[in-house]
């Protein structure tokens, strides 16, 4: 009797957990609560006979802009609970937020096997996600499958988008010319992946500095005058809350963001995870100057001097195996381009209003012609770069 007894207890605080972080997501929380709610059911954790209360822990994190962390989490779930494909999904998704393309593409690789078991709205988070790391296999049996198009209204044009990608990438010569960002925001690394302009975007050597960063248009001529070893300095990194509260790191005599790399444990030890991964983008920048053809993109958002950054990256170059490609959403400028190697790239915003990283917007048939139009000026590149 006394073990029924504890076994009800027990039961009755697993269910007390999981309603607390349920009722938290329903009804929002700010990042300060979120230490309370893990306190209360982390423990629990190792008792839960199902997924369920990983699900909502993953989801909590994910909620708190804990990105990295949450990916972590949910890939060790996710090891633990092997058939339960939500596990797999939720990790997928995180991981692409955190920057971890590496591990949404082995998630995405696992849950090929288990399309059957997933909702419409998981088949497309699936579409989108194994887009955005080059898998797109795994997103056009996502995006085809008969739950994949229930309640969705899905495009000719988006599942086109997926096939000419498929196609661009398996057409890339070896090795592939690298496209490499220099910002202004994270626009020219999404592009190129969702367009399948890059061969594998989880690899290591594809890591580099302004593809998850946000930064003013003056920001990387002026990080490469100062060097980029100054984004390793622990004097000139700080942190600015997020809208619910979630630290965000920035680099403060630049202005640079962080932008992926949210939450304490980016910041702890001085930024030392932070400083670790971009001393390696770093490595991976300095290193695509010289050798293997290179187009180098920047996404003008903003106004800003590109004849400035464009004689910055001439410079850099060590050999004249590149191209430079500045695309300008803004057709009433006239700036002109002053270096042989670079091309400025008109195409007007499909609408004022339009998002670019909004799925709404990106997937929409104006969206899928605005991104057609920048990957074609990339292949254009590359074309110059063939000769």
């Amino acid at each position: 009797m006394t073990d029924a007894n504890d076994n009800m207890t027990l039961s009755a605080s697993l269910r007390g957990a999981i309603d607390m972080c349920r009722g938290a997501l329903e009804h929002g929380f700010a990042y300060a609560d979120m230490e309370g709610l893990l306190a209360h059911a982390m423990p629990w954790l190792p008792s839960a006979g199902h997924a369920e209360l990983a699900l909502l822990i993953g989801a909590v994190l994910k909620r708190s802009g804990e990105w990295d962390e949450a990916s972590s989490f949910l890939v060790h779930q996710a090891d633990r609970f092997d058939l339960v494909p939500d596990l797999k999904y939720e990790a997928a998704l995180v991981s692409i937020d955190a920057g971890r393309h590496d591990r949404a593409r082995m998630l995405f690789s696992a849950l090929a096997a288990q399309l059957d078991q997933l909702s419409p709205r998981q088949l497309r988070g699936i579409w989108r996600g194994a887009s955005m790391v080059g898998q797109f296999d795994i997103a056009l049996a996502a995006i085809t499958a008969p739950a994949g198009r229930s309640g969705f209204s899905i495009s000719p044009q988006l599942i086109d988008r997926i096939r000419t990608a498929a196609e661009v990438q398996q057409s890339l010569d070896q090795p592939t010319i690298k496209v490499v960002s220099i910002g202004d925001n994270c626009l020219p690394w999404m592009v190129a992946n969702r367009w399948g302009l890059r061969a594998d975007p989880g690899a290591d050597h594809e890591q580099s500095v302004f593809n998850l960063a946000q930064c003013a248009p003056e920001t990387p001529s002026n990080l490469f005058a100062s060097g980029l070893q100054s984004l390793l300095d622990p004097t000139q990194l700080a942190t600015f809350p997020t809208d619910i509260g979630t630290p965000l790191p920035y680099h403060v005599s630049s202005g640079f963001q962080f932008n992926h790399e949210q939450g304490t444990a980016w910041c702890a030890n001085d930024y030392q995870a932070l400083r670790s991964k971009y001393d390696g983008a770093i490595s991976n920048l300095n290193d695509a100057f010289v050798g293997r053809a290179r187009i180098f993109v920047h996404y003008r958002e903003k106004s800003g001097d590109m004849n400035r950054l464009i004689a910055t990256l001439a410079a850099l170059n060590k050999d004249q195996n590149y191209r430079i490609l500045i695309i300008d959403p803004h057709r009433d400028t006239t700036e002109p381009v002053s270096q042989p190697h670079a091309t400025m790239k008109r195409i007007a915003l499909p609408a004022a209003e339009y998002v670019w990283f909004k799925p709404e917007d990106y997937e929409s048939i104006p969206g899928i012609e605005f991104e057609r139009q920048i990957a074609t000026a990339i292949l254009n590149e590359m074309a110059i770069l063939r000769g």
